[in-house]
């Protein structure tokens, strides 16, 4: 099984002081992936559409969010993209969100051991407060790869 580091790159990887809304968190996280042609934008739009219909279901603990639409449908190879926001945005159910996992997979068993690897950062306080402070994207993959292999 890959973990998140084998789905990560600096490249892919993006920290904004913030966004206007929820949705432009989307289209920026979901835009690392779609210019390397990793994603279609009919995926990035099918996370928006699902968010809208049901909710932001995919909101969790510290401020994390992890959106993804259906496996393979409108995904060219299994990703992850992360968008670090300095000021959260609220997403429906006034949920707020600092640090975005965008993933998409081409098929349902790709992410099971980096959504483990998320969850053991999005649980760790430390992490989350130490993205707070990153000054670039190095620094942040330093940090994921820092606290994935210690």
């Amino acid at each position: 099984d890959k973990g998140l580091l084998n789905f990560i790159t600096k490249e892919e990887l993006c920290i904004l002081d913030s966004v206007t809304n929820w949705q432009e968190s989307i289209k920026t996280a979901g835009n690392l992936l779609l210019k390397n042609n990793k994603i279609t934008e009919k995926y990035i739009d099918e996370i928006i559409h699902i968010t809208e219909t049901f909710g932001a279901h995919f909101v969790f603990q510290n401020e994390v969010a992890i959106p993804h639409g259906d496996a393979s449908k409108n995904v060219n190879t299994s990703s992850v993209s992360i968008l670090k926001l300095r000021e959260a945005v609220l997403f429906p159910g006034d949920k707020r969100v600092s640090l975005i996992f965008f993933i998409s997979a081409k098929r349902k068993k790709d992410h099971v051991k980096s959504i483990e690897d998320i969850i053991k950062l999005m649980k760790n306080t430390e992490f989350i407060e130490k993205t707070n402070i990153v000054k670039n994207t190095d620094e942040l993959f330093d940090l994921i790869k820092l606290y994935l292999t210690s």
